[in-house]
């Protein structure tokens, strides 16, 4: 009698959902870890709040919450899209800009959402209270994280305490590398020799820290 082969579930983001803070200064190499993360994940469905106006491979810019809602509301619940958000420069609008753009992705579910520098949305004691829904309560919605910084020590420290995977680049400032060094457990030392394109990496359901020194 033969036996039946189990299905092995495709491990895309639609079945698997998780949080990522990804850490360094500019031209760490950053950017690349997250090509790699959204690489594996292969996710249908894309927001990204690019705060640096770098992508540019999206099928639409968005820079008013209403109008990001509309279009993704026309695509259904099954429809895909990969679209970018381009907050304000003033601080008060684009505060009120992130509150909106996160309702929205906590209303629709299913979905990566990458947001660049954290530094300049959340504070190390305190976010909005979208953001904390998202990154507490995401995971039952199939809703992926990607948040990065240059700045971890601006950053809203219950993130770090949600994230699946904490990665961090070489840093410019002591109290960063002190912050990312608590955040991957590990001595400040180690944090401080990072150099080029070298990085921690902690899995914090598997436990695993992955370190890579180029020579």
């Amino acid at each position: 009698m033969s036996k039946k082969k189990k299905q092995t579930k495709n491990k895309s983001l639609d079945n698997r959902a998780f949080i990522a803070g990804l850490f360094g200064a500019t031209d760490s190499g950053k950017s690349t870890r997250a090509d790699e993360l959204i690489a594996i994940l292969k996710p249908s469905r894309t927001i990204i709040w690019d705060f640096k106006r770098e992508y540019t491979d999206v099928d639409k810019q968005f820079s008013r919450a209403g109008d990001l809602f509309n279009y993704i509301q026309s695509k259904g619940k099954r429809g895909r899209f990969r679209v970018s958000f381009i907050p304000s420069m003033d601080k008060s609008v684009r505060e009120k800009q992130f509150e909106a753009v996160n309702h929205i992705v906590l209303s629709f579910g299913r979905m990566l959402y990458l947001v660049e520098e954290l530094k300049f949305v959340t504070k190390p004691n305190s976010s909005p209270g979208s953001w904390s829904m998202l990154t507490l309560t995401g995971r039952a919605q199939e809703i992926s994280i990607i948040g990065t910084s240059q700045r971890p020590a601006s950053v809203d420290k219950d993130f770090f305490g949600n994230c699946t995977i904490v990665h961090s680049r070489r840093l410019n400032y002591d109290p960063d590398i002190v912050e990312m060094a608590k955040a991957l457990r590990i001595r400040r030392e180690q944090m401080a020799r990072l150099k080029g394109h070298d990085y921690y990496e902690r899995n914090n359901v598997t436990g695993k820290l992955e370190e890579k020194i180029f020579k």
